[in-house]
This record gives structure tokens, C-alpha cells and sequence, in this order.
């Protein structure tokens, strides 16, 4: 059986290490060449962005591909809150 508290912890360790050292290479793609050349990000949107920002994206998806959030519109459909502890 899977220990997910484990699992939720070694998860968070990993993305905190690509926050704090973006470069260093991991399993998985990083930056913001990667979030452009491959999820089809707009570079005009990343461009006025910092490295320290761009640098550790390590996402896998784009969800502005589907549309700017509009004022007062609805959430997306995924949980995006930091969870205490």
C-alpha cells in the first residue's frame, strides 16, 4: 500500500529544491523555454518576467490556453491552495 503522506512529502521536497535551484536539472522539464516550446505558452507573456520566477516552472499544462479568467468568472477546476503544515 502507498503512504501518501510519504508521498505528498517527497512531491513537496522535490518542487522546493526546483524553486530554490531551477537549474540543476531534474527527471523533468523546467523553464520558460519549456513552458513555451512544448505547452504552448506565450513568450510576450513570459518575457517581462524575472528568471527567478520563470526559471523553477516545472508546470504540465497551459491553462490560459483556454482563455483569460474574466473578472467575477468562476474558478478553475482544480485546487490551487497551499496546504498548512
Amino acid at each position: 500500500m502507498i503512504d501518501t503522506a510519504r508521498l505528498r512529502k517527497a512531491i513537496q521536497a522535490v518542487y522546493a529544491e526546483v524553486a530554490s535551484d531551477p537549474k540543476k536539472g531534474y527527471h523533468f522539464h523546467t523553464g520558460p523555454t519549456y513552458a513555451i516550446d512544448h505547452l504552448g505558452y506565450a513568450a510576450a507573456d513570459l518575457r517581462d518576467l524575472p528568471d527567478s520566477i520563470t526559471g523553477p516552472f516545472a508546470g504540465v499544462g497551459a491553462p490560459l490556453s483556454l482563455g483569460v479568467p474574466r473578472p467575477g468568472g468562476g474558478r478553475p477546476g482544480y485546487r490551487c491552495r497551499q496546504r498548512p503544515g
